[in-house]
């Protein structure tokens, strides 16, 4: 019987989120995938020695986790704990990995959890709206890299909402579905950077939840400009961070690391007159309105007034108490895109 190594929730989500060094993510995307299942009886290894390989070479935290089969096998050790295989569980959940980067495990069969198989597990761990951002990360276009200047790099998206939204819909016997399943279809496409994934969380999250209740926008999309808006702008049109569409309203996110030079800043302000000429409504946020709640709650009252007319503000004083508990999650540590959780 040949040996399977499973690796499992929550290590596959550390490898799908922050596993910059991973090669295989690299060049992984939902378009090149193939999902497969998991045998019902399998032999597994010492686990002590490829736990460390996995830890040193994936750039993951120890202890590393793994699936087994059955009870008997549950004994966990220093570098790894071990999950027993779930009874119930879409069959298509795992993904084979290409191990002939790392002689190590070459000899070993290694299946690695699907991103949606870890956002169902995920949701037994994190809040309702760590959920959410956990999701528009997973379908993001970028991944985080300490090496980078910006702390981050591009990458094809590992994940679709859509294809998120069809995997839960489907596990409905299983624990922790209906929490997962309402956090998926506030998910979006496409997401940037860490910012804008924090932004289009709090924005979507309903009031009672900690968010401001707006209905999920588009992510980077690519406005076109009217005729005036093309000639000052010398451009067809322009990708935006936060977009709706059909209202026409745009928020956008100026970085200091990002914006900060003269050079941006006047072609910042170009890009928002030639969005204004072509009829877009647009609400900049900086780096300083994230400071604090007061200031973040006056750029989205002011969105929500020209998305339906209403500033709301009496409701969102209501649920302060919540906000301020999101706004802590989301913005207020550093770096705090993901951190890994051991049961």
């Amino acid at each position: 019987m040949t040996e399977i190594i499973v690796i499992t929730y929550p290590t596959a989500l550390e490898l799908w989120l922050d596993g910059a060094s991973w090669e295989n993510t690299e060049n992984y995307s939902y378009q090149n995938r193939e999902l497969q299942g998991l045998p019902e009886l399998f032999a597994v290894p010492d686990f002590n020695e490829i736990a460390k390989e996995i830890s040193l070479n994936m750039n993951v935290t120890p202890p590393v986790s793994f699936m087994v089969p059955s009870n008997q096998s549950r004994r966990n050790g220093r570098n790894y704990k071990k999950y027993v295989r779930p009874k119930h569980f879409p069959a298509d959940s795992f993904i084979k990995m290409d191990t002939r980067l790392y002689p190590g495990l070459s000899r070993y069969e290694v299946l690695i959890a699907s991103p949606e198989y870890c956002f169902l597990y995920a949701a037994k761990d994190y809040s309702f709206c760590q959920l959410v951002e956990i999701g528009i990360n997973l379908c993001a276009m970028y991944v985080k890299d300490q090496d980078s200047s910006f702390g981050q790099r591009q990458r094809e998206p590992i994940l679709t909402s859509k294809m998120l939204t069809e995997y839960i819909t489907n596990t409905n016997n299983m624990k922790h579905h209906k929490k997962a399943l309402m956090a998926a279809k506030l998910v979006q496409d496409n997401s940037r950077s860490p910012i804008e994934s924090k932004l289009a969380t709090v924005s979507c999250l309903p009031k009672y939840q900690g968010g401001y209740g707006l209905k999920p926008p588009k992510l980077n999309y690519d406005i076109y400009h009217s005729n005036a808006g093309k000639m000052l702008l010398n451009r067809e049109s322009s990708n935006c961070d936060l977009v709706w569409p059909k209202e026409k309203i745009v928020v956008e996110y100026d970085s200091n690391l990002a914006h900060g030079n003269a050079e941006q800043f006047a072609y910042d302000k170009m890009k928002y007159r030639s969005l204004t000429i072509s009829d877009y409504k647009v609400f900049p946020i900086v780096s300083k309105d994230l400071l604090s709640l007061d200031r973040l709650d006056e750029v989205f009252i002011a969105v929500k007034k020209q998305l339906n007319g209403k500033s709301e503000r009496a409701a969102l004083k209501k649920y302060r108490m919540k906000r301020e508990e999101v706004y802590k999650e989301l913005f207020g540590t550093k770096n705090n895109v993901y951190v890994p959780l051991y049961n």
